[in-house]
């Protein structure tokens, strides 16, 4: 297969996954389907991830008859190559339908709800797989969605759509009978589920050992995680049981800081900001739009900006007062002078301690910045804390769990 742009290890994958494809002859049947997926701009790397993980796909006898208007289909839709190119890498089978009819009438019913195109694309590109389905079963599940309490209006919205899609009915039932069982109402669940759809996601076993651990090992509220569902997706072994321990060995030795109040998880988008807004930006400094680094900026400034500032409101006033913040590394330019500047106030009194300090905005941390905003930080008060915080990483459940005393960390 290498005249297909396959290496000798993805090859012998391929084969053993697929052994029909022994069959084919590489320079007419192959060749041909090889040379169609290279011309949308996949790269060899991106041929060799594509066909060892499904090489179903372009064993479809209708391959080179699908996959051209499929193609000509999401450019239309997504409007930029690149993110077709991602589409197609998540989920490769897409290159087999007939778009026009598994996902142009889906789509169109998403919009007529009021789910925004922009919503549609960044959806599209990232999880294809939600909107490849008859329209009998998309109207349904769109349906269930909206009196789950799902807001059209939201990013969730979709979110709620591709969790519903990915379980059977039995499935679904078995995972609100445990949430039930551990005290939720039907609303308390939909609630949850509208905060959080990821929530129905993770596996049963996975949901029990989790609430079992927050309630009965830390002495969570259940209605504290109602409100914050998004927990229950954490990986309990590898991120909430060692950052439990780190925040006891803190609060043990009474050098938690208050301004860690002030972070926690974010996403990506501002929902408040609106076209008004857009062309004042746009014509107080129009330089911040035209910026040739503003693309790869101005995301990780939205993202700063709320991770300080806590509030969507507040990020659009601080851009609306100074668009020019778009085109900066905030972490290079900002962070340092912000947490200067809250440790001074902190120690001059002109800010009150928060004893109720949320646990939870740990636990969304990425792996760097929990290492870089609460392990090193701590090191020269508790310099056991990064040694203390490996050693228990990687352990299992099992062991870990019996360390920890059951305490109220919310």
């Amino acid at each position: 297969m290498n005249c297909c742009y396959v290496t000798n290890q993805s090859s012998s994958q391929v084969i053993c996954r697929h052994p029909r494809i022994l069959l084919c002859d590489p320079e007419k049947t192959l060749l041909p389907k090889f040379q169609i997926l290279k011309s949308i701009g996949l790269s060899r790397t991106d041929l060799n991830a594509i066909v060892t993980a499904t090489p179903q796909a372009i064993m479809r006898s209708k391959f080179k008859d699908t996959a051209p208007p499929c193609v000509d289909y999401l450019r239309t839709v997504l409007g930029s190559r690149d993110l077709v190119i991602s589409a197609i890498k998540r989920f490769p089978l897409a290159l087999t339908y007939d778009l026009q009819v598994y996902a142009a009438e889906n789509i169109q019913m998403l919009l007529e709800v009021g789910v925004s195109y922009s919503t549609i694309q960044a959806v599209l590109a990232r999880q294809p797989r939600t909107f490849f389905t008859s329209a009998d079963t998309f109207r349904k599940v769109v349906k269930d969605v909206m009196e789950m309490g799902c807001n059209p209006k939201k990013v969730r919205f979709l979110m709620a759509i591709h969790a519903l899609r990915s379980m059977s009915k039995s499935t679904w039932g078995k995972k609100l009978a445990i949430y039930k069982k551990w005290g939720w109402s039907k609303d308390e669940i939909f609630i949850a589920f509208e905060r959080y759809p990821g929530l129905m996601m993770s596996s049963e076993d996975k949901i029990v050992r989790m609430l079992d651990f927050l309630v009965n090992t830390m002495g969570w509220e259940m209605s504290y995680i109602v409100q914050r569902p998004i927990v229950i997706c954490f990986s309990l072994e590898k991120r909430v049981i060692p950052r439990c321990l780190v925040y006891q060995y803190v609060a043990e030795k009474g050098i938690q800081s208050s301004y860690l109040m002030l972070l926690h998880h974010k996403s990506i988008i501002i929902p408040g900001l609106s076209r008004t807004d857009l062309n004042a930006i746009v014509t107080a400094r129009p330089k911040a739009i035209l910026h040739t680094k503003v693309q790869d900026t101005a995301l990780p400034s939205v993202d700063y900006l709320r991770t300080v500032l806590g509030s969507d409101d507040l990020v659009i006033t601080a851009i609306k007062r100074f668009p020019l913040a778009l085109t900066y590394d905030l972490q290079v330019y900002a962070a340092e002078n912000v947490r200067m500047l809250l440790e001074y106030v902190a120690e001059k009194g002109l800010v009150e301690e928060q004893e109720d300090f949320c646990f939870t905005k740990w636990l969304m941390y990425s792996e760097k910045k929990f290492l870089k905003w609460v392990v090193k930080r701590y090191e020269d008060e508790a310099p056991e804390i990064l040694k203390l915080y490996r050693k228990h990483l990687n352990e299992a459940n099992g062991s870990t769990t019996s360390i920890l005393r059951k305490r109220d960390v919310i």
